[in-house]
């Protein structure tokens, strides 16, 4: 009972911390967006050139990501600390020297990305076993919330020295976050949540229909997340006509739907199901890619983005809980795998769309595609095999999971 009580005084101090670290994680996930016309501008590099940035970045995170499941067998605190280390450490290196130094930039950042996503939606997850989605849909807020603020705070801060004023700030904080989970007890919270999940963890994970589902789900999910958030802005500048430059914050609609979806949805999952929930919100964010491929004013665009990032607010927190209470122990292990494909998705799907676009010459019609992409996260969610302890959230916690196969 000691170390039990031990474990939950710990994780209430964490959780600030980690709510905070991922506000910083969120500005440096959606970073490359509103700053990549900076750095073109400063180096005048060709569209051919620029491109590579965001492969360096999303080779970063996809190798973070599967990398923590190695650190994570440990502890987290080596993987939250090397996170914001690295991410820092970007951060303040980006723009300088030749413009292939900002590729290793980026690269460090998403590799900390990487190590810092997967930490802080495990430890969470692992920690607070009674109310796992309500937590994770908490804590993803906090991410959204430096998501939204990202766009905006690079437009207002747009002149050279403004601008790397901002990254030697994001840097500070990374190494300051870094210090501080250095010089905390995380980990007291790891052997309550390894006896909370399963009393004993197998050798060699089980690979079940379950498996292949939570796989095709971060897939599609992570895919369509990103290739609304990437193309928005694009899409929004040729479809419509005398917008100015206001088209630049048609993501931060999108994410600031997705903010307001999991500040919603956080209290919404103290009293209803989960896979309701889910359902729900893979046809609200149906609704609202069906309304930005029909409209062709900003104002509407701006609407259907908030929607859309409404809708899928809080699949990816209640499919991550689902994964976490499935496989127990073994979740350390499959947190890195399982976020490792979402992040194959992220970089498929927004360049199936892209390639949609192109050959149709369209698009609004490469955007279409996310409409059978999210069907399939809603027939998914709907069939996958779950426990009555893992599907109601009064009583996840109460009782182990069953095995789906």
């Amino acid at each position: 009972m000691t170390a039990n009580f031990s474990g939950l005084r710990t994780i209430r101090r964490t959780l600030p911390l980690l709510h905070a670290g991922f506000v910083v994680t969120g500005v440096f996930t959606v970073l490359l967006g509103p700053v990549l016309p900076l750095l073109s501008l400063h180096w005048l590099l060709r569209d051919s050139q620029s491109a590579n940035f965001f492969m360096a970045q999303f080779g970063g995170l996809l190798l973070g990501v599967a990398a923590s499941g190695l650190l994570l067998r440990r502890e987290y605190r080596s993987s939250l600390v090397s996170g914001f280390m690295l991410m820092g450490l970007g951060a303040a290196s980006l723009g300088r020297g030749p413009w292939q130094m900002a590729l290793l930039s980026l690269f460090c950042m998403g590799l900390g990305n990487g190590f810092v996503t997967a930490a802080t939606n495990l430890l969470v997850g692992e920690s607070i076993p009674e109310r796992r989605a309500r937590e994770l849909s908490f804590v993803n807020f906090s991410w959204t919330f430096g998501a939204v603020a990202c766009p905006f705070l690079f437009k207002f801060f747009a002149s050279p020295h403004a601008f790397f004023g901002v990254l030697w700030t994001l840097c500070a904080l990374s190494a300051l976050l870094a210090g501080v989970f250095a010089l905390s007890n995380v980990d007291a919270t790891r052997h309550d949540a390894q006896r909370i999940a399963t009393p004993m963890e197998s050798s060699r994970l089980k690979i079940d229909s379950s498996a292949v589902i939570f796989a095709l789900l971060f897939f599609l999910y992570v895919g369509a997340e990103t290739a609304v958030g990437g193309w928005l802005a694009a899409y929004s500048r040729r479809e419509v006509s005398g917008a100015g430059t206001y088209w630049i914050l048609t993501p931060a609609l999108f994410w600031l739907g997705m903010m307001t979806g999991r500040g919603v949805g956080t209290l919404a999952l103290r009293q209803i199901r989960e896979r309701p929930i889910v359902q729900a919100g893979c046809l609200v964010g149906l609704g609202g890619i069906l309304l930005l491929t029909r409209v062709k004013t900003l104002p509407w665009i701006y609407c259907a983005a908030f929607i859309t990032g409404l809708g899928f607010s809080i699949i990816f927190p209640i499919v991550f809980a689902w994964m976490a209470t499935h496989y127990g122990a073994d979740a350390r292990r499959m947190t890195g795998r399982m976020l490792a494909i979402g992040e194959f998705g992220a970089a498929g799907i927004p360049w199936f769309v892209g390639m949609l676009s192109a050959l149709t010459g369209s698009l609004r019609f490469g955007l279409s595609f996310l409409f059978v992409d999210i069907a399939g996260v809603f027939m998914l969610a709907s069939v996958i095999r779950l426990s009555k302890g893992v599907e109601n959230p009064k009583a996840i916690g109460r009782a182990a999971p069953e095995s789906s196969g």
